[in-house]
């Protein structure tokens, strides 16, 4: 039941990621600010953790800038429409096989049970709300999604000005 739960949430992933969705407050505002505050409180403050953060942060960083690769922008006077593509579905994979290595490398030990949960959990927060903010997550997780929705983010708000002025409305 778990495995045919597992499909059918990258159904709707891969679904989502090729249709014209409305952009929300939500995803360009608060989600970067939430998980930028759940790394900061979650964060191991060590002077090799700082090293980390740098290089995971880079990591990020190009991860996001590849998903906006595909991005497609349709502008109208009430509203904007986004379709994120398969560099999204791509960039996603990416972010989650970085999530899983890096668990690894901090447990020492990898199991099929802990990467399916990770998938399960990576899954339900991609899907809901209520996923994201239940989500009990390492500060490294934290980190790769504070960059990739802050960098996701500033390219939308850059490149299409009016996002701003129709948002907050």
């Amino acid at each position: 039941m778990f495995f045919i739960l597992l499909c059918f949430g990258v159904f709707k992933i891969c679904q989502k990621a090729n249709e014209f969705e409305e952009l929300s407050n939500f995803e360009i505002r608060v989600l970067p600010i939430y998980a930028g505050i759940m790394f900061l409180t979650s964060m191991d403050w060590r002077l090799l953790s700082l090293v980390e953060v740098l290089g995971l942060s880079v990591i990020s960083y190009a991860i996001a800038r590849f998903q906006l690769t595909s991005l497609e922008v349709k502008e109208d006077s009430e509203k904007i429409l986004i379709k994120k593509g398969n560099a999204f579905l791509i960039g996603w994979a990416l972010s989650l096989l970085l999530g899983i290595g890096l668990e690894y490398l901090s447990l020492g030990e990898l199991s099929l049970h802990h990467i399916l949960e990770n998938f399960g959990k990576d899954l339900f927060k991609e899907l809901s709300v209520v996923g994201l903010f239940t989500a009990k997550n390492d500060w490294y997780i934290w980190l790769i999604t504070t960059v990739m929705t802050y960098s996701y983010s500033n390219y939308l708000q850059k490149y299409y000005p009016s996002l701003t002025n129709k948002k907050s409305q």
